[in-house]
This record gives structure tokens, sequence and C-alpha cells, in this order.
């Protein structure tokens, strides 16, 4: 009876598959190369958005900023790039706002690559809730960890396949106290941060594509071995330390979107991985301190197919996202 039921809330559960946007993180690109000229200031302008968001991103210059020429358009299966460019009657444009329209509507953040008049590059994320963007006059590297310690929090809030996994992490440590479920989560976040920084520095590489299906079998094949174990899985550091390589393997390609900064890459790196750690730390605390609350209000056995039946939901959705993928590919 618990296994049927636990098979029902799971088809539930599933039913949802559908419109469960698995590793969303594909924010927009603007790259700017600022050049000083006699008569003020000319910017060569390309904005890079995916083809949903192509006709609904616009970059509001400053008002002394006159157009040289038309836009033109390029696009290709994924993304929609514009290129222009204008001139500025100031002598430079630091301390000057840019200003992006539509983001909110897109659903995006845009990453602003700024090469300025000196040679330097500026690197920032302008998110959709704050849609602006002052031109400094040189790069600061606090200002690159703090936007990239905020894409790293929202790249694991919003990543649906990394969270599943992380409450398949804490099911797996049911029968342990909080310092396990707490080393589990360790283990999985050594895991990660070896791949991610291997890959983010080009020490190993591995096509984007092949590494999402192998996310979604690790959930896959994770919530089975939770179904079968009535316990806590064997080995379930070494599951979770193994596993962890193949997410941190996706953590880089989302760390690629972005790019590392000339200069400041390291900075970038740690900033984006602790963005991870405190995203996923504060999802878990908050998964258990739900988890709690039910286990008082419910029986035993309740709770029992409860458990269970988010494992049958975590494998069939994680099924659904490795054949979608495998089709995508």
């Amino acid at each position: 009876m618990t296994r049927a039921v636990a098979c029902a809330v799971a088809a539930a559960i599933v039913a949802c598959a559908g419109v469960a946007h698995a590793h969303e993180f594909a924010p927009g690109v603007l790259e700017l190369r600022v050049a000083t000229r006699s008569d003020g200031t000319e910017v060569a302008l390309a904005l890079r958005v995916g083809l949903p968001s192509a006709n609904l991103v616009s970059v509001e210059l400053p008002s002394d900023c006159r157009p040289l020429a038309a836009p033109t358009t390029e696009r290709d299966d994924r993304h929609a790039t514009t290129r222009w460019a204008v001139r500025c009657a100031a002598a430079s444009l630091a301390g000057r706002v840019i200003r992006l329209r539509g983001l909110d509507a897109a659903g995006i953040d845009l990453i602003v690559r700024a090469q300025l008049a000196d040679g330097a590059l500026v690197e920032r994320l302008v998110r959709a809730g704050s849609p602006s963007l002052e031109l400094p006059a040189t790069a600061s590297w606090r200002d690159t960890a703090r936007d990239y310690l905020i894409a790293g929090v929202g790249h694991i809030l919003f990543g649906a396949d990394h969270l599943l996994f992380v409450i398949c992490l804490l099911i797996a440590a049911r029968a342990r106290h909080l310092r396990a479920r707490a080393a589990i989560l360790t283990a999985f976040t050594i895991g990660h941060s070896i791949t991610l920084c291997l890959a983010a520095t080009e020490l190993v590489r591995l096509p984007q594509s092949p590494t999402e299906v192998l996310i979604a079998l690790s959930i896959a094949l994770l919530a089975a071995t939770l179904v079968r174990t009535a316990a806590s899985p064997p080995l379930p550091y070494l599951l979770a330390s193994g596993f962890g390589l193949v997410h941190g393997l996706g953590f880089a390609g989302a760390l690629h979107e972005l790019g590392l900064p000339d200069g400041q890459a390291a900075p970038a790196l740690v900033a984006f991985n602790i963005g991870i750690e405190l995203g996923q730390l504060a999802f878990a605390a908050a998964a258990l301190a739900i988890a709690g609350v039910a286990s008082r209000l419910a029986s035993a056995r309740v709770t029992t197919a409860g458990r269970t039946a988010v494992c049958y939901a975590a494998g069939a959705m994680a099924m659904y996202w490795a054949v979608e993928r495998v089709l995508a590919i």
C-alpha cells in the first residue's frame, strides 16, 4: 500500500516535468569596445541574446551618443547577435550609465564586457532587478567577485536538476544525524569543486550536451538506488563525491557562459564556487526544515510513502530530462 501511494504521488509530480526547466542559465552578453577620438568617444557594441529574447532586450546609451550606422543582426540556431557603433560627445564614458531594457520581460540577466579606452577590461553581471550599469574608470576585483558570487547563488537556486540531486543526497542520509548529512553535502561539494576548477581553467574539457545527459542520469541512478535500499545506500560519501565530479562539469558550463575576466580569473572562479555552496546550503536548510515539520505532522508510514514518492518522481523526471537532452544533441 505504501508503495502504491508513493507511485501515485510521484505520478502527479512527474506530470509537471514538462514545465520544470532544469539547469537554466543562459545570460545574454553585451560587449563594448571604447576608443577615444578627437571629437569624443567611439563605442562598438555587440549584443548577443537567446532567440526567444532577441526582440525584447535593448540598450539605452547616454543621450549624447549617436549611431554611426544602422545595426546589423546575425542569427544562428540559438542566438541573435546585433552589432552597431555609436559616437558620444563626452571624452570618456567613465561614470556614465548604460541601461538595459527588457531584461525582466525576457527573464534573463546580461553580462557586460567593456574594453575601456586604456585597454582595461571590465566585466559585470547586470540583473533584471537592477538593469543599469555605471561604467567605472578601472576594473575592480571586488566588483567582479561580488557579481560572480551572485551568479553562483542564482545558478544553483535555478538549476532544478542540481537541486533535485541535493534532495536525493539528503534522503540518502535519512538514517543519519545532521553532521552526517553535512558530510555528504561536503563530499558532493569537493567532487564538483574539483571538476569545476579543472574545466574552468580548461585542464579538462567535455562537450556540454553530453555532460547535461550525464547529470540527469546521475540523478536517476541515485534515485533508483534509494528506492531499492531500505536504509541509507552503501558508501554514500563516495556516491556523493563521484556524482559531484559530473555536476562540476555542468557548473563549469554555466561559468563558461559567463566567461572568466582577464586578470581576475581567480577571484571570479572562487566567488562563483562560493556562491554555489551558499545557494546549496540555503536550499538544503530549507528542505530539511520542511521535512522536519512534515515528519512531526505525519505518521511514520506516510512519511516513508512521501520519501519514496520523491525518489520515484526524481528518477522519472531525471529520465525525462535525459531523453530530452539526448534528442537535443
